[in-house]
């Protein structure tokens, strides 16, 4: 099942609940009444968000996704209890394995790179000599024995597609800020871990750069890397 599908089974979304949707070129957020935030990637889809479809979503709408993801974020990402509090990279040992990322994270890949960790990247928004083509995805990411998965697959609706992709006994973990940290993720045996961040409540540092274009690398200082393991 669709995670988003699945949560919102679980917990009814609550529009009343929503102080502010804010955005920008690259990421839209929600800040709640009680003052969390939840961002999601917009990966350049642009239109109005309507508020109420939290409540009766289109998930054939991505501005529909995008929208739940921020939500969820703001209601979950901060009640988690992190395992960890750092970067994917300094967390796990990638050496001597198959790795495939799906989504060019560029400071990850130059840690890769740094080390001499092989690893392929995909990723279906960008053109870069450095990933490999998409033709190839069927073809090399069932032989993973590791899987660097963008969270932004929710919202692109190619989740299910990669995972259903992983062999059995590999080790997916999904990354990003738009990362839900909630376990039904782990309904999906594969994904061992979920590197999301949490935002400091009310933090209007955060909300700003967003409404001014702000990507990662400008609102993350403002943020805790964090992890929750299955």
């Amino acid at each position: 099942m669709d995670p988003l599908i699945r949560l919102t089974s679980i917990l009814k979304p609550d529009p009343a609940e929503v102080l502010e949707v804010f955005g920008g070129e690259v990421y839209t957020g929600i800040q709640l009444k009680n003052g969390e935030i939840g961002l999601c990637a917009t990966l350049g889809n642009k239109g109005y968000y309507n508020i109420e479809s939290l409540v009766n979503p289109d998930f054939s709408n991505p501005l529909h996704r995008i929208l739940l993801i921020a939500y969820f974020n703001a209601r979950f990402n901060s009640l988690a209890h992190p395992d960890a509090q750092t970067d994917i990279f300094e967390h796990l040992d990638f050496r001597d394995k198959k790795i495939v990322m799906i989504g060019f994270f560029k400071p990850v890949v130059a840690k890769f790179d740094r080390d001499g960790i092989p690893l392929h990247i995909f990723d279906i928004k960008e053109d870069n000599p450095r990933l490999t083509a998409m033709s190839e995805l069927e073809n090399i990411l069932p032989f993973a024995e590791v899987a660097i998965i963008t969270s932004t697959t929710l919202v692109n609706q190619t989740f299910e597609r990669v995972t259903g992709l992983l062999d059995k006994n590999c080790l997916a973990y999904l990354l990003g800020p738009s990362s839900i940290l909630h376990p039904v993720l782990f309904e999906y045996p594969q994904i061992k871990a979920i590197y999301g961040m949490q935002i400091q409540a009310g933090d209007s540092r955060v909300i700003e750069i967003v409404k001014n274009n702000g990507g990662t690398p400008d609102f993350s200082k403002f943020t805790t890397k964090v992890c929750i393991s299955a």
